[in-house]
């Protein structure tokens, strides 16, 4: 006969005495969560996930990592939060020095009645000093908690239709919004062959075991002819030179173009010294005749003649490998790709903007830029500082806006800036240039710290975003108001670029703290710590979009076709809206409502040509659909009577056109 199982237990006397315990299903689960075997007990209260650590990962973020993992905060109201529960943790804290002082005692006359030696453990930090690391692990906590508040982690966009998924960083602004992914383009409605698809989709990795000769010669195929190709080249040399030096106008007529259309139909096996040879020299010459298509006024916004050339340079591209076989005209024709991207209307995306400004960025690392010590002719090491000055200047602006880590950034010191007589002759006989010598040493003192502040994983402190405000600020431009009523386009273009480029910087700098200051006290956002932010955010918006209405009185056709000026009036025009219609009574100058109402009727022109300021039209709609009727007519009146002039026009009536929520734009960075 088998034993019983209680006759069983008797007989084995080695068995652990704790298996006769009664059993305790509290005391069980609070020893399977000291081990991390399940969630420990604040996790579950809150019914959130827990990642079974000692402490949990949620507890240490929420600052109770004593608490965990069998502990918890009493219920109520607001016991989500550390904060509301810091005279409960007070009483505990409190509880735990009695009863650690009570064990002490006890110790000592244990420890008293053996030995006329103190016991160790008794030998230790005081009570003061205990005391003083807990008040310092509480207020480590509290800072903690309050910077996870106050920082924020960027906004991420998922594309449920396309699969796809973007992020953009924590000094990405409310202009991310106005770059959205569109489908693939339609070889096909533009005219070009089935062979080509392949080099296209697969950029910039080329196709394995495809010959290349073919494709080249049916994109040589398409090339316009010559008198047309000059005249694409200077619109883009004039239209846009106040943005960007890639080509010059000598390199472009001289040496560009002879090259492309005297090597037509070669297959390669003579020997070439060109600085223009190879597949990349054709791409490069096509993407300026993509631009200069892009911007030409007798042709339609976004035009097939422009999307044609812009596929054709993609695929050009891709007959060498990219990070293979590169020169300067590889990194010349990514930098001239990423600006396309960012104009096309259709294809206009920041992702691709980025991607090809970084993959330019990353070649030209490569290339040797600055050949100070290879004996190149001046002009070629001029015309190699040059590009990559350029090539930075947009990869910081690019960074800044878009929240990401910039790939020219770290190498600033690498190139020495152009001389002012360099500049001086070797700009004889082109078009005027908006940044220039200037251009380049305003971003290395100004906008490269600025990237340096907000690009990194901790939020900034205060002092150090005013201190570089200080330094953005002791740099001027010179003599701006010259350019202003030139009869030239570069040069009047180059007016508007340094007319409001320091406000562009300071906008970025101060638009999260902006955010901040209207958090804290919607109403009275001066009367808060950041209150130099937000006048600074505001005064700096003004005058981008007061920069942007004179220009676009100038030169419409021309404005309404460059997307960076719009994402840029887009940003200001939101924290213009945004001062309007939640700071009814606030005194600042200029008055809220005008700038507003001024701001409408801009987007409002330009939307007839611009895909990107007809949506930034239906989010503004919002603001005027916040301000009240009482506060309307007052604004009106203080408007009108401060400017001397009757009232405008109320704000035009797009409320209908969609609806927008600006706190998705002014969340606290």
């Amino acid at each position: 006969m088998l034993p019983s199982s209680s006759s069983s237990r008797h007989e084995h006397p080695d068995r652990p005495q704790n298996i006769l315990k009664p059993y305790s299903k509290t005391a069980a689960k609070e020893a399977r969560r000291s081990r991390g075997e399940i969630a420990c007990a604040e996790c579950r209260r809150l019914k959130v996930r827990c990642n079974r650590q000692i402490p949990c990962a949620t507890c240490v973020a929420r600052g109770c990592a004593a608490l965990c993992p069998n502990g918890t905060l009493p219920p109520g109201d607001n016991s989500r939060f550390v904060s509301q529960a810091t005279e409960h943790l007070q009483r505990q804290i409190g509880r735990m020095a009695e009863r650690m002082r009570a064990l002490e005692d006890a110790l000592a006359i244990s420890q008293a009645a053996e030995s006329s030696q103190p016991h160790p453990l008794l030998v230790a930090e005081s009570e003061q000093d205990v005391e003083i690391d807990v008040n310092m692990t509480m207020e480590e906590g509290d800072i903690s908690s309050s910077d996870s508040i106050t920082e924020s982690f960027g906004t991420l966009h998922i594309n449920d239709k396309e699969r796809t998924v973007q992020y953009f960083g924590t000094s990405g602004g409310s202009e991310v919004r106005l770059h959205q992914d569109v489908g693939p383009i339609d070889l096909r409605a533009l005219g070009l062959p089935k062979e080509i698809d392949t080099f296209f989709y697969s950029f910039p990795l080329p196709p394995m075991s495809t010959p290349t000769t073919p494709i080249r010669q049916i994109v040589e195929s398409y090339l316009p002819p010559w008198d047309r190709a000059e005249s694409l080249g200077r619109i883009m040399l004039e239209s846009m030179s106040w943005m960007f030096a890639v080509v010059s106008l000598r390199q472009f007529t001289q040496e560009l173009m002879p090259y492309v259309y005297f090597n037509k139909g070669s297959n390669g096996d003579v020997p070439d010294r060109s600085p223009y040879r190879g597949p990349h020299g054709l791409a490069l010459f096509l993407s300026v005749l993509a631009i200069g298509s892009l911007v030409d006024p007798s042709l339609p916004p976004y035009n097939a003649e422009a999307r044609r050339y812009y596929v054709l340079a993609v695929v050009t591209l891709g007959l060498d490998p990219v990070l293979v076989r590169h020169s300067l005209s590889t990194v010349k024709a990514l930098h001239l790709l990423s600006i396309y991207c960012g104009m096309s209307g259709t294809e206009a995306n920041m992702a691709n903007t980025y991607a090809l400004v970084n993959m330019a960025g990353s070649v030209a690392q490569r290339v040797d830029i600055d050949p100070t010590h290879w004996k190149m002719s001046d002009e070629d090491v001029y015309d190699r500082r040059c590009c990559f000055w350029g090539l930075l200047q947009g990869d910081l602006w690019q960074s800044i806006y878009s929240g990401r880590p910039s790939a020219l950034a770290p190498t600033l010191g690498d190139c020495k800036i152009p001389s002012s007589d360099e500049e001086d002759k070797f700009q004889q006989g082109e078009y005027a240039t908006g940044f220039g010598i200037w251009g380049f040493q305003y971003s290395k003192e100004c906008l490269a710290p600025t990237l340096k502040l907000l690009a990194t994983p901790k939020k900034p402190t205060y002092e150090s975003v005013l201190e570089l405000d200080r330094k953005i600020r002791s740099v001027h431009p010179a003599g701006v108001e010259l350019y202003m009523d030139s009869p030239s386009v570069p040069i009047f273009m180059r007016w508007f670029v340094q007319s409001h480029y320091q406000e562009l910087i300071l906008l970025a700098l101060h638009r999260s703290f902006f955010a901040q200051a209207l958090s804290m006290k919607p109403t009275d956002p001066l009367d808060t710590p950041y209150k130099y932010s937000f006048l600074s955010a505001y005064e700096a918006a003004c005058t981008v979009l007061r920069s942007t209405g004179q220009a676009f009185k100038r030169k419409p056709e021309l404005l309404s076709r460059v997307w960076m000026i719009w994402s840029f009036a887009f940003s200001s025009a939101v924290i213009v809206g945004a001062v309007a219609s939640r700071c009814e009574n606030l005194d600042v100058q200029p008055p809220p409502f005008g700038s507003l109402q001024s701001a409408c009727s801009l987007f409002e022109q330009a939307s007839k040509t611009n895909s990107r300021a007809a949506a930034a039209l239906v989010s503004l709609a919002t603001f005027s659909a916040k301000i009240s009727e009482t506060a309307i007519a007052a604004c009106t009146s203080r408007y009108a009577r401060e400017s001397k002039a009757t009232p405008q026009r109320p704000l035009c009536p797009v409320g209908s056109l969609g609806s927008f929520d600006e706190e998705e734009f002014l969340e606290c960075k």
